[in-house]
């Protein structure tokens, strides 16, 4: 996907050329997409020159899914960038008063919330701490976190489908009604905590510093917490296996949905827990730690194909691996949609300064975006990390998420910006944290 120039005629090619600069004029008005364009033309004027434009091309693909974004995003809003991207812009969405009353009214993971929702919130007071250094958001992270360990089931009497007190968050939303835990849960839910505690020990991958003397996070309790987090993380290792390579690991779901019995954790679970285990090994030392994060990290890329443009294409999960299967390469037939590939990529910046990832395997993630995600010729992004051009309202909700990669190239961002600019009113915390983070000084 991205230029999808492997995929049509040479003379196409030139009929594509010779009409990009027209429809990215008109339809754009400027020559990147931006909130800052002054469009000549209404909406439905633009969209008509663009269809006569992909007609020409005769990919109904392309087509579908270009179209498709526009009508979805049409561009209205005009938001100056210095207003926007601001940590006042933050606080005036997200106040102090919001995460002291979300601290002492954490929501549970009966449905999911916690660790799809509150745990992005959490990571995103730590981002606002690594983009400022104001401890009040680290304060709020951590608060946070310790809310989230005292509703574990095994300390609120929360038994399990088989009636055991698991050290996790279990739920019955996604499996019928039983109640069980999910390794995504515990991966994403631990992770905003682990980052709060190395980021006061001053050893985190990203930004390592000097520890920091806090009234409200003793060293006892950030011990404690690190071996709760692990206590949660462990609970899944009978579903772990190492291979088929001789340097990877990966998870098999045993108890969570029926129909996934036995098969392997998807991508985004993996690399969740990969990121948990980097943190874990630089608070702790622990080489089995370090080892585990690697492992899982080999897992995934091991199984990317690497496009012409150099971007990586994956699927959802890697086929079923039997217990005396060959490591073999396999190539990708149905590539993962944007919203859950951001799950799989949001913990690969912190992987590459853990060591787990080089640089030109975290460049190819970062091109996943730039050449598959983002189409240069109509300024289109699609919800596909490749194969064919799609659009869909369905996966579009995580698209800013991928501002995680905007260090491995700051293209990512500025079209990630501009596009808010224009369509998003009231950002989500994270995705207005990652702008403030990743913002040039």
């Amino acid at each position: 996907m991205g230029s999808g120039e492997d995929a049509v005629s040479m003379s196409r090619r030139k009929v594509r050329g010779s009409i990009c600069a027209d429809v990215l004029v008109v339809v754009l008005g400027l020559s990147s997409f931006g909130a800052q364009a002054s469009f000549a033309e209404s909406p439905p004027e633009r969209m008509k020159r663009l269809e006569a434009a992909l007609d020409k091309q005769g990919d109904f693909d392309l087509r579908g899914a270009v179209l498709g974004f526009y009508e979805a995003n049409p561009c209205t809003l005009s938001q100056s960038a210095g207003s926007y991207v601001s940590a006042a812009r933050f606080d005036e969405l997200y106040p102090d008063s919001l995460w002291t009353r979300t601290a002492l009214t954490i929501p549970s993971n009966e449905d999911g919330v916690l660790a799809w929702h509150t745990s992005q919130d959490m990571l995103a007071l730590v981002s606002m701490f690594q983009a400022t250094g104001e401890e009040r958001y680290l304060h709020h992270a951590w608060d946070l976190g310790q809310s989230a360990l005292a509703i574990r089931d095994d300390k609120i009497d929360r038994p399990d489908f088989e009636g055991d007190l698991v050290a996790g968050w279990g739920t019955g939303h996604y499996s019928a009604g039983k109640r069980t835990h999910f390794l995504a849960h515990t991966a994403l839910i631990v992770e905003p905590i682990l980052e709060t505690v190395a980021l006061l020990e001053g050893v985190h991958p990203v930004t390592p510093g000097s520890p920091l003397d806090v009234t409200w996070a003793d060293a006892a309790r950030r011990a404690e917490t690190v071996r709760e987090c692990r206590e949660a993380m462990a609970v899944f290792d009978a579903d772990y296996r190492e291979g088929p390579f001789p340097d990877e690991g990966h998870y098999v779901s045993l108890d969570e949905e029926t129909r996934r019995r036995y098969l392997t954790e998807p991508f985004n679970r993996q690399t969740a827990m990969a990121w948990d285990y980097a943190l874990v090994a630089a608070l702790t030392g622990d080489e089995g730690a370090l080892d585990r994060s690697r492992r899982l990290t080999r897992f995934l890329l091991h199984r990317v194909e690497k496009n012409d443009q150099g971007a990586f294409i994956w699927s959802y999960q890697a086929p079923p691996i039997g217990p005396n299967d060959k490591p073999v390469a396999q190539p990708v037939l149905t590539c993962e949609e944007v919203s859950r590939a951001y799950f799989t990529v949001q913990p690969i910046d912190g992987l590459y300064h853990a060591g787990a990832i080089t640089k030109d395997e975290l460049r190819g993630f970062a091109q996943t975006f730039t050449e598959n995600i983002h189409d240069k010729r109509y300024g289109a992004f699609f919800t596909s990390v490749g194969c064919r051009p799609s659009y869909s309202r369905l996966y579009r909700a995580n698209l800013e998420g991928w501002l995680c990669l905007s260090e491995a190239d700051p293209a990512i961002y500025t079209l990630i910006r501009d596009f808010m600019l224009c369509n998003v009113a009231e950002p989500q915390a994270l995705h207005l944290a990652y702008l403030v983070r990743y913002r040039k000084r």
